[in-house]
């Protein structure tokens, strides 16, 4: 973890995005414990589903990366730039 990373703990979730086009696909979103909710921006095309998010799904995570503020994501939501695929948490 670098000094721009921040540990990011919480649920990992999906909702599915730009229903009925060709850009159809899940984006996915982190909720804090505050109930705060973050944009994970993936490293898969917009429309395309991302195996090492999919899989961890409904489950709680810990996601090492950069957080955004919502200027770099594809959504006016804040978001986070992961570094390193999510990894699940046995702690929380």
């Amino acid at each position: 973890m670098n000094e721009k990373q921040k540990r990011f703990d919480g649920y990992l979730f999906s909702k599915l995005s730009a229903i009925g086009s060709k850009s159809e696909g899940p984006s996915y979103w982190l909720q804090q414990w505050d109930y705060k909710e973050l944009a994970i921006v993936k490293h898969a095309k917009a429309w395309q589903d991302d195996p090492a998010l999919r899989k961890l799904l409904g489950t709680k995570v810990t996601i090492i990366g950069e957080y955004d503020g919502g200027s770099t994501s594809s959504s006016s939501s804040p978001g986070c730039r992961c570094g390193s695929p999510p990894s699940t948490s046995s702690t929380m």
